[in-house]
């Protein structure tokens, strides 16, 4: 059995095999490669985010960006252009406009509306990281592989200013609520804030602790509602800090496990934090610990909450679900996402087609319909799917992991009856 190794993203091309051209126009379809006939999962969970007005979510990843009315959670688009993973998205403050970046070294500004693409932001020599519009809409600013903030005009897409101090890569930058202050994090262990009016530094916030060059570095930051607090996780750092955002003063560090993500409620009390496979609740105020949030299987990874903070999305491996984010009971789930897939392999007869989704998980589709069958998950939740075969008469799928290593030999799972 021949099986292909890709990365993320499993399409059917046209001379592969011959399927039939007969269901509606569906997600499966939208902005397909020249080429092929379907789209069998809409690959990974990137970055998550809200339209301000609430009506649309979107979600960035290696395949491009797709929109969804946020109500229904009905597919509505895809826009596709990015030439790799798409890194980070941003709304404008009006809801009409959404940036994108990607490792391609590129960032994009779209039209929501229409799914145009408007025009591409120069001035980077590197890939930007993190993306965001400041909040009255006059500036759009990108953390940079290069080392530096780079400042752009969201409507003439003129750059005009490099924000530099940082040593390392950039990988996290937030606007306060005033659009006066930018919080930068990098590789280099520090927490920058500039003042966007004079383009100068003030203040390097410096508290996380340093575990070496290659091993430490900023996560995350991000501003409360109120701009009364900045937070900031790292890498391989336990806890999130709280810091005054106006003096800099580290105020106290919320107990808790590594941090993949967070991000604050709109009304700036709550702070929702992805902690492996966690997804937990804070009061920030009081340093409390609210709710734990225990459906995911996979590292929690995105997060965003709605406008009006009513609703949480939390993104991770294949899951994007919704919580309510009062009560903590989860509201929905947005299917048809997978964790990286790297080896797919058909059934004898050609009816269904198997896909590694990363980690601990093998999806079946039926090639027929274009339809999710089921997913296999492994013993271990930390071994890493990597080789799919089927028997001959194409009732047992056997799977290999690459993860659960025992003196350095792979586990070998036992293999699925179908």
């Amino acid at each position: 059995m021949k099986m292909l190794r890709i990365s993320i993203l499993i399409l059917l091309i046209v001379s592969s095999y011959s399927l039939s051209y007969t269901f509606a126009q569906d997600w499966t379809q939208m902005r397909l490669p020249e080429g092929a006939k379907a789209r069998l999962g809409k690959g990974g969970i990137g970055e998550i985010a809200y339209s301000p007005d609430g009506n649309r979510l979107a979600i960035a990843n290696n395949i491009g960006i797709w929109i969804y009315d946020a109500h229904s959670l009905v597919e509505l688009d895809l826009l596709t252009g990015h030439t790799d993973t798409t890194t980070s998205i941003a709304f404008s403050p009006d809801g009409n406009t959404l940036v994108s970046s990607s490792y391609d070294e590129t960032v994009r500004l779209w039209d929501v509306n229409t799914g145009t693409l408007k025009s591409t932001l120069t001035g980077h020599t590197k890939w930007i990281n993190s993306i965001a519009f400041s909040p009255d809409g006059t500036i759009l600013a990108g953390g940079s592989s290069d080392k530096a903030v780079h400042l752009w005009d969201p409507v003439s897409g003129a750059h005009k200013a490099t924000l530099t101090g940082h040593t390392r890569t950039i990988s996290t930058i937030a606007f306060s609520p005033d659009s006066k202050t930018l919080a930068s994090g990098a590789w280099d262990n520090t927490v920058r804030l500039w003042d966007i009016a004079t383009e100068k530094e003030k203040a390097v916030l410096t508290d996380h602790t340093y575990f070496g060059e290659y091993t430490s570095g900023i996560s995350n930051v991000a501003f409360s509602s109120d701009g009364q607090w900045l937070v900031s996780a790292a890498f391989n750092e336990e806890g999130v800090y709280v810091w005054d955002a106006v003096t800099g003063k580290h105020e106290r560090t919320l107990d808790i496990g590594r941090i993949s993500i967070l991000a604050f409620s709109p009304d700036g009390k709550t702070l929702a934090i992805g902690a492996r496979y966690e997804l937990n609740l804070w009061d920030v105020v009081r340093g409390e610990h609210t709710a734990a949030l225990t459906k995911h299987t996979s590292f929690v990874n995105s997060l965003a909450f709605s406008p009006d903070g009513s609703t949480l999305v939390s993104g991770g491996g294949s899951q994007l679900l919704l919580w309510d984010a009062e009560t903590g009971a989860q509201k929905g789930e947005i299917g048809g996402y997978l964790s990286n897939g790297w080896c797919i392999a058909f059934s004898p007869d050609g009816s269904t087609l198997a896909s590694t989704g990363g980690y601990h998980t093998v999806h079946l589709w039926d090639v027929n319909n274009r339809q999710h069958k089921a997913a296999l998950t492994a013993e271990r939740n930390d071994d890493w799917i990597g080789s799919i075969a089927f028997s001959p008469d194409g009732k047992t799928l056997a799977g290999e992991g690459v993860g659960g290593y025992t003196y350095g030999i792979p586990k070998v799972h036992i293999s699925k009856q179908l």
